[in-house]
């Protein structure tokens, strides 16, 4: 089974997908999003971390795939919007 966790502004917003592995955070508790990424090309570089709690769980038979849906705990900063764009561009 593949665990894919998503976090979500506050307006229902998609802001990052992170693949997890095998622990399966309860409804309520506090996950950390945090990854980088990097362009060889343009030596462009930049590491997100982000504080969501989880708000529900949403299993794909046909896929197999559990969706762990989690909401931004902090409203983000000019800056943390400037580097979730790069992020997700790269």
């Amino acid at each position: 089974m593949k665990i894919i966790y998503a976090l979500f502004d506050k307006d229902g917003e998609l802001l990052v997908c992170l693949k997890g592995n095998e622990y399966i955070a309860p409804i309520s508790s506090n996950v950390i999003f945090h990854d980088q990424k990097e362009d060889l090309k343009t030596e462009d570089f930049v590491a997100i971390e982000f504080v969501g709690k989880v708000t529900y769980h949403m299993y794909s038979v046909s896929n197999d795939v559990l969706h762990v849906n989690c909401e931004i705990v902090e409203d983000l900063t000019v800056e943390e919007e400037s580097d979730l764009l790069k992020y997700n561009q790269l």
